[in-house]
């Protein structure tokens, strides 16, 4: 049996590393690494008691490169917005939430105009989402969720003008695994 530990950092964020595990020689081991920050790219290092280490890992905790903005496909009652995760996992937004709804309730509205199915979105790469039958004129909150547990608000227009959208706020989760084989 040879003890296992593993250390993830960033550069601004603390360094956080999970606790000691008993591994088995050939075999992997995984451990969670809890504490860290949302839409972070860490740099994982595990060592053994016997002194070998790992090459770094570079690893991604869940959160968007890119925030929701809208795609200027905005009409008198439709919109779109994109969003871009930072990892692969299934990602959705649903117009007509308030800027506090939370991930969980994000990705269990029910389906409709307001509410289009969550997408398997990859890593980088921007998914849309489209809205219909919203109310003309008006100023929509959009909050987007990934299945990690972080979310993005925007919001967007429907006058058939463009609007200017940004992030309003992001809540996540906070855990990373990381498997090693020693």
């Amino acid at each position: 049996s040879e003890q296992v530990t593993c250390q993830a950092t960033a550069e601004g964020a603390a360094p956080a590393a999970a606790p000691e595990a008993a591994g088995v020689a050939g075999e992997p081991v995984s451990v969670v690494i809890a504490g860290l920050v949302a839409n972070t790219v860490y740099s994982v290092v595990c060592n053994t008691k016997g002194g070998a280490a790992s090459a770094p890992l570079p690893a991604a905790t869940s959160g968007f490169v890119a925030a929701p903005a809208g795609t200027g496909t905005q009409t008198k009652d439709s919109l779109s917005v994109s969003v871009t995760p930072r990892i692969a996992e299934d990602v959705r937004c649903v117009a007509g939430l308030t800027a506090e709804a939370t991930a969980e309730a994000v990705l269990s509205a029910p389906d409709g105009p307001s509410a289009p199915a969550k997408q398997a979105a990859q890593a980088e790469q921007a998914v849309t989402f489209a809205f219909t039958g919203l109310a003309t004129a008006a100023t929509h909150t959009v909050v987007c969720a990934t299945a990690g547990g972080v979310t993005a608000v925007t919001t967007a227009t429907t006058s058939g003008f463009a609007a200017d959208l940004a992030e309003v706020g992001v809540a996540t989760k906070d855990a990373l695994q990381v498997t090693v084989v020693t």
